[in-house]
């Protein structure tokens, strides 16, 4: 995968907890999702997080459904978004272009299983900086030993480093210590390079900073976070497209980061 020097956004709007997409894959209608999707690329997404949620018997191809609903409205790269890795390796089977394994951890189950998926298959694949029990860690330097520890495993597994996209998991401001969380995650993008010795992938889920709340006010408050995120050299946001103020925030930052010139008349889009 390509290393931008300016933050990517990866669109997690092919979602089975939005009621339109939940709606589409009950009644198997393809054009809902592709719509979506080509509407997440005109807005300016560098790829497609698909997660269809749990597999169960009689849905056991929802995977492979809404992967080929998307691919007919766009031909971006597609984040294979699931716990499972049965739906990994149908999303994987049925992916034409490229596509990204989202993702695992250092909890034994997922690092015997969906790890060798991502080897395998030689796919790129988010690792998440949780403790071996599933539980999120409290502070930096505890996420940047659990860094050391997923780069050494992944690599051990034989996946090439360049290969891991680490995901530092951003906890709820609505968390008891929600605010300590949000800054350990800022230090942990900052300090990664220096651990790892290169430049690193991260991605960050942003919608998990304000998850369950409907406040007028989350919307500012995640733009104002991917703002700082993109100042700690975050290259992936996982980002709701209709969050117009984070999109218009994250395009911004990359007119910036990427030098290029700046036009008024573009930022209309994200007004309505």
């Amino acid at each position: 995968m390509e290393f931008h020097t300016y933050m990517q956004l990866i669109a997690d709007d092919i979602n089975i907890l939005n009621p339109v997409v939940a709606r589409a894959v009950k009644a198997r209608e393809a054009g809902p999702i592709a719509e979506i999707a080509g509407r997440c690329a005109a807005l300016g997404a560098a790829a497609i997080d698909v997660n269809p949620g749990p597999g169960s018997r009689d849905r056991r191809d929802t995977m492979s459904f809404c992967l080929q609903a998307v691919q007919a409205g766009t031909d971006l790269p597609v984040y294979l978004d699931s716990s499972e890795p049965d739906m990994l390796w149908q999303g994987i089977e049925q992916c034409a272009g490229q596509a990204v394994i989202n993702g695992f951890s250092l909890e034994p189950a997922k690092v015997e299983t969906i790890l060798p998926l991502a080897v395998r298959h030689r796919l790129p694949v988010v690792g998440f900086l949780l403790r071996p029990n599933g539980h999120v860690p409290a502070s930096a330097e505890e996420r940047l030993q659990i860094a050391s520890d997923l780069l050494d495993v992944s690599t051990r597994a034989g996946l090439d480093p360049a290969d891991l996209i680490i995901d530092p998991v951003l906890a709820p401001l609505s968390w008891n210590d929600g605010t300590a969380q949000a800054a350990s995650v800022l230090e942990t993008i900052r300090m990664l390079p220096e651990l790892c010795g290169t430049r690193v992938r991260t991605l960050v889920g942003l919608s998990n900073l304000t998850s369950g709340v409907k406040h007028p006010a989350a919307p500012m408050l995640e733009a104002m976070y991917l703002a700082r995120l993109a100042e700690a050299g975050l290259s992936h946001a996982l980002i709701n497209m209709r969050r117009s103020q984070a999109v218009a925030c994250a395009r911004f930052c990359s007119v910036i980061d990427g030098n290029q010139p700046f036009s008024w008349a573009e930022f209309e889009r994200y007004l309505t």
